[in-house]
């Protein structure tokens, strides 16, 4: 009898033991990925949703600045991940650059600056790279811009 109570505290308290990673990882946030910007904006698609506005990564140099409109503004547009990872990735890219688009337009800008990524809240600047989150089944691209109406 005292084996057998033995022997459930014990594998009790293996399992708790080995569960106790498992719940952990599961509470950690997704880990993001460095994808080329470049393979987005020089794709046809590209010119066809994004008219009306010009957008500038990092601190890739722009015309003067007529009227800054707004500072930080934020979106974080997914993607499917039923296709390849970076497919996934270019399209929640260009999901994120069309609700920037839409914004500057609504608010009369003709442009996005110092875009940048702001994966979990940590921004991350290129003038080459953005940042893509893949957790499950979505696939996502968050971005940081200034909206201005440039000369």
């Amino acid at each position: 009898m005292q084996f057998a109570r033995f022997s459930l505290v014990a594998a009790a308290f293996a399992a708790l033991v080995l569960a106790a990673p498992a719940s952990e990882a599961r509470d950690a946030p997704p880990v993001p990925t460095n994808h080329p910007i470049a393979a987005v904006i020089e794709d046809p698609d590209f010119a066809a949703h994004t008219q009306g506005v010009t957008f500038y990564f990092g601190n890739q140099r722009h015309p003067a600045v007529a009227q800054r409109i707004e500072q930080n503004v934020t979106t974080r547009r997914p993607a499917r991940s039923r296709r390849d990872a970076e497919e996934a990735c270019q399209n929640a890219l260009l999901n994120s650059l069309i609700a920037l688009r839409n914004y500057a337009l609504t608010h009369g800008g003709n442009a996005v600056v110092n875009i940048r990524s702001n994966t979990n809240l940590i921004e991350f600047s290129s003038t080459s790279e953005y940042q893509c989150v893949r957790s499950g089944r979505r696939v996502t691209a968050a971005l940081k811009g200034d909206i201005v109406r440039l000369r």
